[in-house]
């Protein structure tokens, strides 16, 4: 049984680990080269990083020249502008984004769209699924954001995706530490999948998490793309609500499912050793050189440093799925 105190303890010595990158690193390196030293001998690890992306039914039009269909519309009354300004929460969804390290399980993985029940129907989305095969998830909110209750529907339909791999291989999920990631309930429905949770630093996701160094920036240059191109084909006519979440499919189908993803993990460190962390890396944490981190149990400070500050670690919960093969 762990001790609640422990779960607020503060250190005993005025060092600020929440303002050191390099002591936030070193303790993220830690905690996962711990989860893949703990992985049974004889089964493959693979590694899985989720993250929440915000996708407009306007988005910022490319840079560069103009291909001879836009010039043409150009010179029409019904013209290339837009008839929006800013961020409008209605004219938008969210796409939980997930891939992995193995091209063979990432076509698996779920792929969740967050959408306003008062802008799409249920049939709708039934539909645009269905076209799909089924593969994207596309969940009506009363509002198109990430809590707790869809990290934990994304969690068991993860474990549903990943049955058949369970007798062979070990999974190890990351993700960051938005306050939805890391409630006990979502740590709680972790542990009883299975998987092994880790966390990426507060404030370091754009140095250490995957799907931020390596994936939504292609991802978003491929929106912008898919919005170019209609906007040349069908005006502002061609944006529907419908038409943005065909969008989010294909770009799951087209560029996330057909990419692979194995080198964004190695790059950031988050495969059992550090030999391959890139130099990118190393210089935005500001490091001189990178030596593999140990493999044993983080201590309490490490974790804590992990976490956002005055956060309360869920310790019961943290590692079931590693007591659960001891």
């Amino acid at each position: 049984m762990v001790n609640k105190k422990w779960t607020s303890i503060r250190p005993p010595f005025s060092f600020n680990f929440h303002r050191n990158p390099h002591f936030k690193a070193c303790s993220l390196w830690h905690w996962s080269n711990f989860l893949h030293a703990t992985i049974p001998l004889g089964k493959k690890v693979v590694r899985i990083n989720y993250d929440e992306t915000c996708v407009q039914v306007f988005n910022s039009r490319l840079r560069g020249n103009l291909v001879n269909v836009a010039r043409k519309k150009k010179r029409e009354p019904a013209s290339l502008t837009r008839n929006t300004h800013g961020f409008n929460p209605k004219l938008a969804l969210t796409h939980l984004v997930c891939v992995c390290d193995d091209m063979e399980i990432q076509r698996l993985l779920p792929q969740v769209i967050l959408v306003r029940e008062s802008s799409v129907s249920e049939a709708t989305a039934r539909e645009i699924s269905e076209e799909f095969g089924g593969k994207v998830c596309i969940l009506r909110l009363e509002r198109a954001w990430s809590t707790a209750t869809v990290i934990r529907e994304f969690f068991i339909r993860l474990r549903i995706a990943l049955r058949h791999f369970r007798g062979t291989h070990e999974f190890i999920v990351y993700g960051d530490a938005y306050r939805a990631h890391i409630s006990q309930s979502v740590w709680e429905t972790a542990g009883r999948a299975g998987f092994r949770y880790c966390v990426i630093p507060a404030l370091m996701t754009w140095v250490f998490q995957p799907c931020d160094t390596h994936v939504l920036a292609g991802y978003k240059q491929n929106v912008r793309i898919l919005f170019s191109q209609a906007l040349s084909n069908g005006g502002q006519a061609a944006f529907t609500f419908k038409a943005m979440i065909r969008w989010a499919c294909i770009l799951c189908r087209d560029y996330l499912n057909k990419k692979m993803w194995k080198h964004a993990f190695e790059h950031c460190g988050l495969v059992g050793h550090q030999h391959l962390v890139s130099w990118a890396t190393v210089h935005k944490v500001g490091l001189d050189d990178v030596h593999n981190a140990p493999s044993t149990l983080p201590s309490l400070l490490e974790l804590q440093s992990v976490f956002p500050r005055n956060s309360r670690l869920p310790l019961p919960h943290m590692f079931v799925a590693v007591l659960a093969q001891s």
